[in-house]
């Protein structure tokens, strides 16, 4: 039996990809061990490692890849979504545009760059989403980014109907259903918005991050009841969001926290003892709320991408942490500072 040496320290920095281990122990174990130990991992152990929570790891992946292969199209999209997730956002869109100069029509390629410019620039993120469908008019995906897209313009009617293409073709997208609940919420129909999470929240077969993403909604859904409707409303707000109220600097008993990614962010919280609530990449429209027996102001918050997260308390949006793209490192989930701004 053909033996090979697996290096440690590689080992422990993958510790957390169990396909990769598959990888390498066939490798050990056959009569073609060295030629499988000498393979460089391949990119789909990078987004084995990019959901697993290694995100430094699947990054080296990617840019191995695309240094050994300059022309490799996937591997430059590959780097363009880690960079993303770890809130380099200039980088990702120099990693999206490569792969759109060899590859102009690549579907992945123009999801991509259009999430990176949601937050920036909404109306040019449509038309990159747009230019999806209208080579693949069946990608549910890029329909539900549109509909985000035109959230984010205060178009809350056309958003419901992307939403509603989207559901057409993928009829158990979850996603798809809750931004079509919160954009009839923003609209004036918040009863309808709470019986379709509700229904939603029925199905057995719901997800636990589903669930989470749930109840996060449901909250937003009660506090949005509350505002204008748009014949009153002089401004748009954007689906997850509202003005912060005048005077908020005292913080009731029982203020209610949740964290909404506007662009992909990896978040990590933590409470002052060490304990982690949360250590996710998070996408565009996934929320998490603080748990109740939580106390905000001894949890800390660090992310890769300040400006890809809102907070919001008791509904309303606070200021932003910082930049797209910026740092944030054990930002003290404090309603009182956290509404001023004082973070």
């Amino acid at each position: 039996m053909t033996s090979c040496r697996i290096d440690p320290l590689w080992i422990r920095k993958m510790r957390t990809i169990a396909l990769l281990f598959v990888v390498l122990l066939g490798a050990c174990s056959g009569p073609k061990s060295q030629e499988l130990a000498n393979r460089p991992p391949s990119l789909s152990v990078a987004q084995s490692a990019l959901d697993g929570g290694s995100p430094d790891v699947a990054l080296r992946i990617c840019s191995d890849t695309a240094r050994r292969e300059p022309r490799n199209t996937a591997a430059q999209i590959c780097a363009g979504n880690v960079l993303a997730a770890l809130g380099r956002h200039a980088d990702a869109e120099v990693a999206f545009e490569r792969a759109l100069q060899m590859a102009p029509e690549n579907d992945d390629a123009l999801m991509g760059l259009g999430r990176l410019r949601l937050a920036t620039d909404p109306p040019g993120a449509e038309a990159l989403f747009q230019h999806v469908v209208e080579h693949q008019a069946a990608n549910a995906d890029a329909w539900n980014d549109i509909g985000i897209a035109r959230d984010l313009q205060g178009h809350h009617e056309d958003a419901q109907v992307a939403y509603g293409r989207a559901l057409g073709l993928m009829p158990s997208m979850s996603a798809a259903e809750v931004n079509m609940a919160l954009s009839m919420a923003m609209s004036g129909h918040a009863d309808e918005a709470v019986r379709r999470l509700r229904r939603l929240g029925d199905d057995p077969t719901a997800s636990p991050r589903v669930r989470e993403n749930l109840a996060a909604a449901l909250a937003m859904v009660d506090k949005l009841a509350a505002l204008p409707t748009p014949a009153q409303a002089t401004n748009p707000v954007p689906p997850g969001t509202s003005p912060v109220s005048p005077g908020a600097g005292e913080a009731p008993a029982g203020d209610s926290i949740v964290l909404r990614a506007t662009a992909n962010s990896w978040v990590h919280v933590r409470d002052r003892h060490g304990r982690e609530l949360l250590n996710r990449l998070m996408h565009a429209g996934d929320t998490w709320s603080v748990p109740p027996d939580a106390e905000p102001a001894q949890l800390l918050l660090t992310t890769g991408n300040a400006g890809g997260i809102d907070i919001m308390i008791d509904g309303q949006l606070a200021p932003s942490l910082g930049k797209s793209g910026a740092a944030r490192h054990r930002v003290p989930l404090d309603p009182v500072a956290l509404r001023e701004g004082a973070t």
